[in-house]
């Protein structure tokens, strides 16, 4: 897992070792490549949903977003499956990335809950009673790819980025 550290330090949305490494273990943690150097990633979560793309600073602004997010949507179609993610509402350049490569965007919001962890005791508290708090993970848009409006790949067979970075996109 030589990748581990930069994907945990490089998700911007929340730091988790213990996730960052499941997935990774699961093979489901893709990675851009620009001259030999991890540029942005791309992964799966749990629930099968598209997410954790992030693109390190100084590629930004040169269409490795939109090259990883493609790559993702093929291996899901490749497989059978129907490419979705969730957007946290406000988040405008992922809004505009899911509308470039041909999501739907639902009108309606969702919203994950996650019970907070008792360090001590994991599920319940000291006493033996169930802990309930929970926390609200962020207000979300679902965005899917509709058979009437795919994208267009913006990786060739080999996996190889078209743009201004020629790179590669392979498993962490």
């Amino acid at each position: 897992m030589s990748y581990f550290q930069a994907v945990l330090d490089g998700y911007s949305l929340f730091h988790n070792p213990e996730y960052v490494e499941d997935r990774l273990k699961a093979g489901v943690i893709f990675g851009a490549f620009v001259d030999g150097r991890l540029a942005g990633f791309v992964g799966e979560h749990h629930e099968g949903s598209m997410g954790m793309l992030e693109v390190f600073p100084p590629y930004r602004g040169h269409g490795l977003g939109l090259a990883l997010e493609s790559f993702q949507i093929n291996r899901y179609l490749s497989q059978g499956r129907v490419p979705f993610d969730q957007v946290i509402v406000g988040n405008e350049k992922s809004m505009s990335l899911q509308k470039k490569v041909g999501m739907e965007l639902s009108k309606d919001t969702m919203s994950w809950l996650h019970r907070k962890k008792n360090p001590t005791q994991p599920g319940s508290m000291p006493d033996g009673s169930l802990r309930a708090e929970a926390y609200l993970e962020g207000e979300m848009h679902t965005a899917k790819i509709t058979p009437e409006n795919l994208p267009g790949s913006c990786t060739d067979a080999a996996g190889t980025l078209r743009g201004r970075y020629g790179g590669a996109v392979g498993a962490l």
